[in-house]
């Protein structure tokens, strides 16, 4: 079994589901956690700050006994569907098994308790870029989608240096700007954003600010006040494809 978004890894049967710390607390920064098992350059635990790259939002990087993380995938787990009035949720796997991937092969052995470490500058850059994404999402819905149609996702990337989402047809440039200006009055308006887990999992949770609720995953600061206006920009991808993409603009 291919483990997603890392290198080709095959892993022992039996292998608990990794505890994610993030999910309960995304600004948690250093832990210890017990090592489960190895292989080369990568390795297992009971559990890990580290986010994996999914969703989008480009996983985490930082240090395990202070060697340096790479990567981080996922592998096994299994498909939930959950059903929800107020809001579509994807099907997701869940109950994953993290694999992080160091620079070079690990020295641990299975039952080794090692420390792990984030890099916090880029993670809690990932949090700001994947909370001005759900803005932004919501904002070009807002101004795009009309009775007939509703705006189609066809991908987005959260890095440390800004946010991107790639939608399905042509968009107007001149709604541009609309978009910009309601994403930043909601950046704008001290409110608290709130993650609340998806009773079923904690690998779901429903991000809320306002009146905005999005399924999600991912990592984000908890108040509109951790975030700065943003800088929209709008670009032809192709014939059936225009991508947002925004950056802060203190930054840029």
């Amino acid at each position: 079994m291919k483990m997603e978004n890392a290198p080709a890894v095959f892993l022992e049967e039996g292998l608990q589901s990794s505890e994610k710390i993030f999910n309960d607390d995304p600004y948690c920064k250093q832990i210890e956690a017990k090592v489960l098992w190895v292989q080369g350059p990568h390795i297992v635990t009971d559990k890990t700050i580290f986010y994996a790259e999914s969703g989008g939002q480009e996983s985490d990087s930082g240090t395990i006994g202070g060697i340096k993380v790479v990567t981080v995938g996922k592998q096994k787990g299994r498909r939930l569907v959950v059903e929800k009035e107020e809001v579509d949720v994807p099907v997701v796997t869940v109950d994953t098994v993290f694999i992080h991937t160091l620079c070079e092969d690990v020295p641990f052995k299975a039952g080794d308790v090692v420390s792990m470490e984030i890099d916090w500058a880029r993670r809690y850059r990932l949090m700001q870029n994947h909370s001005a994404a759900h803005f932004l999402y919501f904002a070009a819905h807002q101004i795009y989608d009309t009775e007939e149609d509703s705006l189609f996702t066809k991908g987005c990337h959260i890095t440390e240096s800004g946010a991107r989402l790639d939608f399905f047809g042509s968009l107007s440039g001149a709604e541009a700007p609309k978009v910009e200006k309601m994403a930043n009055d909601f950046i704008q308006s001290n409110t608290a954003i709130i993650m609340d887990p998806e009773p079923l999992t904690k690998d779901i949770h429903y991000w809320r600010c306002g009146e905005i609720i999005i399924p999600c995953g991912g990592t984000h600061v908890r108040s509109t006040q951790e975030l700065a206006p943003i800088k929209v920009k709008r670009t032809k991808k192709g014939k059936t494809t225009t991508r947002l993409s925004c950056v802060f603009a203190d930054k840029g």
